[in-house]
Formats: C-alpha cells, structure tokens, sequence
C-alpha cells in the first residue's frame, strides 16, 4: 500500500511568469528610484535632493506583509472568472492583483515565508545588458535615451546631462558615465583577446563585434562571467572614479551572492551594500535607467537568508536540458503525471497492493514560454511486515519519458513494528520529524493490529500516533539483514520541471 503526499516548496520562474504564479501584476514600464528608503534614518544621503530625485527622502523602507494578510486581502476581492470573453479591467479597489493564486488553495501557503523566487540567472543577465548597454551607449540599449534627458529636465536635476540646444535644434551629448569611441573600442579589443580555461565559460570573443562598437549572442552564462570577472577590469582606466566603484561594488556583489557556500554575517553585508550601489546609482545614471530588474537586487539577500544557495534555485540546470529536449521533444507541451517506480523486491508484498487510481496529468501550460521550476518534497510510505529491518533502496522518481529520468538514492530508515511500541534507540531523539502532511498507513500506527485493521482512524489521529523513525546511518552496501518484509518510511526529495 503506497500513501504519496506532496509539498509545494516554492516556485522558481522568470519576470513575466512572476506574474502569474503570484497575482500580482508586473506590466508596464516604471522607474523604481527611492532606494534611500532602505538607507538608515539618519544617514546623510536622505538629506540631498538635486543629487537624486529632487526630493529630500523621509519615508521608512516598506513593510513586510505577512501570507495571511495577503490572503486575507485576496478574500476581499472579488475577480472576474478566466474566459477570452471576459472583460479583464480591473477596479482600483484591486491594486496590482489580477488574480487569486490557486497556491492559496493549499492549507500551508500562507504560512510560507518565501513562496516565489526570484530567478538569479535572468536578473543577472537583465542587470548586464541595462548596465554594460549604457557604458557602451549601445543603441537600442542604452537607456540614457533623448527621452530620459527631457525626464531630467523636467524634474529639473542635473543640468550637466540636459539637451544641448542650438537655436532651433537639441541634441543629445555623450555623458559623462558612457565611454568615448576610442575606449569603447579598446575595451572590446580586451574583452576579444581574453581567453578561459577549457570548461570555464563559453568563447565570449564570438560576441565581440569592435567594428559596430557592441555585442551579439551573449548567452546568459556569458552575461554571469562577464560580469563578475571581465567588467570590473576593463572599466578601470576607461571611465571616472566615481563611475568604477559602485559598478565594481556591483560585481561583487554577485560574486558573492552566487557562491557555493553563503555566511550569514556575508549575507548582511550584501544586503546594506546594494542599497549603497543602487543609491550611488541613482546620483549617476538618469531614472529610466532603474527597470524592475534593477530593483529586485535589493530583495535577492533577503531571499539567500530564507532559503540557501541561489545554485540549487535558478534556471541554468532546466533550460539546459530543455536545449537538449527541444531538439526532438517539446516538452513545454507535455502533461506532467508523476509517479513512483518500486525497486522489483517491494513487489513480493503480502497480500498483494490494490490497483492504484489513474494519475490526475497536470494541465497544459497555454504560454509555453512561461516557465517554472516547482522544488516538489515526494514522501512515500510502505507499510507491511511484522519484524523491523534496515534497507537500503534506490528510488526512480519518474515523468514522462520525454521530460526527465533520473535515479534519486533514497534515505533508509528503521520503523518498529505495528504489533510491538516503538524501541528507543540513541538516535531516534536526534532523527528528523517526517512532514506533518504525511499519513501513515495503519499498519505502522502505533495502535493494536485488531484495532488499526478493524477502524479507520482519521488523518489527524494517524499524525499523531505515527512511530518514531530512526535513520541508518550505517549500512552501505544495500543490502538488508534476514527477515521478513519491513514496515518502510522513506523520504524523497526531487525536484520537477513544471509549468504554470
């Protein structure tokens, strides 16, 4: 008998897919400046205003809103249902939600302290292409545009980067934080001649086009190493002092953020460091500079302090293999039905399983470029046997032939017998505490025999009666010891490739 519950941990997901997944809108073009708010009370830069938005600054940095109170708010709301028919304007009463998420449908969603990430690698790559596009003074990505001086002028701050006018015409000099022809092209010489180790990162000087003054067909691995290693030592000679520090600041702060191994003590630091470059930033370059991209860097330490490395949180692995897939599957097409393959030894249980029920697919994605890594917690639970045993099992946690395939080694773990109470052992204070979201069948409860077979006891009582688990810390070979099938607790941890 196989009783399979799985958690929802959080979702890993680009900009636009952002939207979606959260409800909360994220269309339209804004500047995002008033990063001094994140700044302590009495520092000095809440004092200026012509050397940032023209505004002295006296607002706190914003409040954290806890799950349930955006749940709360969302069950004030009332939204018109999905259909192509359906008017979608919006209230002013619903601010920027769209939609209720059906995450929220989950009896623990609210309660999450981090339930979307932002993924690490396409900011990483967005930051690159504002910051090196306006340096450059590449057109089309530069976003020191006529457009954003005519935006200083009316805010009436910094008259060094307004329109230059000539009787009857304006035009649009080079400022002072962009590099002059010359540089720029002997910045895309070095950039050219630079060469990696085998393995190391892509051959970035296939990008390099010093004649047209700009890059083509970086990849976001070559936007990540370029970053961190190739642009503070380029810049140096080439722009202001004032220029290099907090882009050299910048790419630290990725170096770090980006690492194996984080320290908290580290994590503080980032976290008061980039309201320091974003604010130097903002005293640089104009405000159509600041996009979304550039914001969420603030939130980025707040995330590695919940939740870990940004490795095993970002979207190289998937798009990866989704290179690989895309080249005779499309897999972004798939249903998603995920199951359990047992190891042939499980199958000699007594008395034989029931037929399982068909696996509900998960629906289509209609935006196929909308994607999502959903990090899924997989507990299975077998229960059978009278006498305890340690195993050892490797587990293939199975999707569809054209996704994913791949073996997990499970943990083994010891559970006493349902006739007998569970043995106290010297590790059973120290072993980790299974979901409370997992049931336990009523052959490992620690009920009598006659009374787990006789009465179904209910969810709640099952959780609290379950057995002490123990985990074997010892056995490394995979093989058991002589007996009788076990009552097995293993837990599984994967992850799949989804979309919402």
């Amino acid at each position: 008998m196989l009783t399979l519950r799985t958690v929802v941990m959080w979702t890993v997901n680009d900009f636009p897919a952002y939207a979606m997944v959260s409800g909360w809108s994220t269309k339209g073009k804004f500047c995002y400046l008033g990063h001094r708010r994140w700044l302590p009370w009495e520092h000095e830069w809440r004092e200026k205003d012509k050397e940032f938005d023209g505004n002295t600054e006296r607002r706190l940095r914003p409040r954290k809103w806890s799950g349930d109170e955006i749940l709360e708010q969302l069950n004030r709301l009332d939204f018109a249902p999905f259909g192509k028919t359906v008017s979608r304007t919006r209230p002013s009463t619903h601010l920027n939600w769209t939609h209720k998420p059906m995450f929220f449908e989950l009896p623990y969603w609210s309660k999450l302290k981090l339930r979307h990430n932002l993924d690490m690698m396409h900011v990483e790559k967005n930051v690159f292409d504002t910051l090196v596009g306006t340096i450059l003074d590449i057109e089309g990505k530069t976003k020191d545009t006529i457009k954003a001086r005519l935006d200083l002028e009316r805010m009436g701050i910094r008259r060094g980067l307004w329109m230059n006018r000539d009787s009857d015409k304006a035009r649009r000099d080079l400022a002072f934080f962009s590099m002059k022809p010359n540089d720029k092209k002997e910045f895309l010489k070095f950039v050219s001649s630079v060469k990696f180790p085998d393995g190391y990162a892509s051959n970035i000087a296939r990008c390099v086009n010093v004649d047209g003054g700009k890059f083509t067909g970086l990849k976001s691995h070559d936007c990540h190493v370029f970053m961190q290693r190739l642009l503070p030592v380029g810049i140096r000679h080439l722009l202001p002092e004032d220029v290099v520090k907090p882009i050299m600041l910048l790419s630290r702060f990725f170096s770090q953020l980006t690492a194996k191994t984080l320290r908290r003590t580290d994590m503080f630091q980032l976290r008061h460091d980039i309201v320091q470059v974003l604010c130097k930033f903002e005293m640089i370059f104009p405000p159509a500079f600041f996009t979304s991209m550039m914001h969420v860097m603030v939130h980025l330490p707040e995330e590695a302090l919940l939740a870990g490395p940004v490795n095993y949180r970002w979207m190289y692995p998937i798009e990866r293999l989704l290179g690989e897939l895309k080249k005779s599957k499309r897999p972004e097409a798939s249903f998603f039905p995920i199951s359990l393959v047992f190891p042939p030894s499980l199958n000699r249980l007594s008395p034989p399983p029931p037929q399982p029920p068909p696996l509900v697919p998960w629906r289509p994605c209609r935006r196929r470029r909308h994607r999502s890594l959903i990090a899924v917690a997989v507990a299975a639970v077998a229960s059978t046997g009278t006498q305890p045993r340690r195993c050892r099992f490797s587990f293939l946690c199975a999707t569809p032939a054209c996704l994913f395939s791949a073996p997990l080694r499970g943990r083994s773990m010891t559970t006493a017998p349902s006739s007998d109470p569970p043995a106290q052992s010297a590790s059973a204070a120290t072993a980790p505490a299974l979901m409370d979201y997992v049931v336990v069948g009523p052959g490992a409860s620690r009920a009598p025999a006659s009374s787990a077979s006789s009465v179904e006891q209910p969810a709640s009582a099952r959780r609290r009666n379950r057995p002490t688990d123990t985990i074997d810390t010892t056995s490394t070979d995979g093989t058991g010891a002589s007996g009788s099938q076990p009552g097995i607790t293993t837990l599984l941890y994967c992850s799949f490739y989804i979309e919402i």
